[in-house]
C-alpha cells in the first residue's frame, strides 16, 4: 500500500500510475498525452484543459483503446455525463471517489469526471483481495466507489457493499447487468447532459489522486 500523492496531479500522472508496470498493454494514448506535457507553470486543472481542447480542436483524437477511438469533443461529452450522474448522487468538491477498475478507457473517464467536481479520485488497486483492499478502501474514505464489473470478485472480497455500514454509494460499470445496489452507470450517464459542469472553472490545478 502506498500513501497518498497530493498537490498538482495532473493527467501524466494518472497515466503513469495508471499503466506502469503495463508495458503489452493494447493501449495508445494520442491527443491525451498533449495534456499530460501541460507545463508545470499552468493554473489549469485537468478538467478545464480537457474543456479547452475540446473547443479549440474538437474532431483531432484524443484516445484510442483497443479499436476503438473518441474525440476531444467525444472524450469530454464522456466525461461530462458520468460528472452528471455522481453530480446527482451528491458527490461535490472535497469529496472522494474509489475507483476499482482495470486499465481501460473508462478508467480515464472516470478520473475526468471525478476532478471535473473537484472531487479526488481514489485509484485503487485492483489486484488487491480482502482485509488489504479493505483498508485501502478505508483509507480513501469514499463517498461514491465506482466498480468495474471485471472487479467485482475483488470488492466482493471486502465488506464494503452496497447497504452496508460504511454509507457508500456504488456505481457499476459494465457490459453485465448491475447486481441489486448498484446504479449502472453507462445506463445513467447515457441520460445525462453533455454540457460543461460548471464546477470545472472553480477547480485549481491541484486536483488530488490517490493511488493506494
Amino acid at each position: 500500500m502506498t500513501a497518498a500523492t497530493t498537490d498538482r496531479i495532473r493527467l501524466r500522472d494518472i497515466v503513469h500510475a495508471g499503466f506502469k508496470g503495463l508495458p503489452d498493454m493494447p493501449i495508445v494514448l494520442r491527443g491525451l498525452w498533449n495534456l499530460a506535457t501541460v507545463k508545470p507553470a499552468t493554473a489549469l486543472s485537468i478538467g478545464l484543459v480537457i474543456e479547452r481542447h475540446a473547443a479549440a480542436t474538437p474532431h483531432a483524437t484524443a484516445l484510442v483503446f483497443e479499436g476503438r477511438q473518441w474525440t476531444y469533443h467525444a472524450f469530454n461529452a464522456w466525461a461530462n455525463r458520468i460528472a452528471a450522474s455522481l453530480a446527482e448522487a451528491g458527490v461535490k468538491a472535497g469529496d472522494s471517489v474509489a475507483i476499482l477498475m482495470e486499465n481501460r478507457a473508462e478508467t480515464l473517464a472516470c478520473v475526468a469526471a471525478v476532478v471535473k467536481l473537484g472531487a479526488a479520485a481514489g485509484m485503487l488497486n485492483h489486484q488487491q483481495r480482502g482485509e488489504v483492499l479493505s483498508h485501502s478502501i478505508g483509507l480513501i474514505a469514499p463517498k461514491v466507489i465506482i466498480v468495474g464489473s471485471e472487479c467485482a470478485e475483488a470488492l466482493a472480497s471486502t465488506p464494503w457493499q452496497p447497504g452496508g455500514e460504511q454509507g457508500a454509494l456504488y456505481f457499476w460499470d459494465g457490459s453485465k447487468a448491475a447486481p441489486k445496489g448498484y446504479t449502472d452507470l453507462v445506463k445513467d450517464s447515457a441520460k445525462r447532459s453533455e454540457k460543461n459542469p460548471p464546477s470545472t472553472v472553480a477547480v485549481e490545478a491541484r486536483e488530488t489522486c490517490f493511488y493506494v
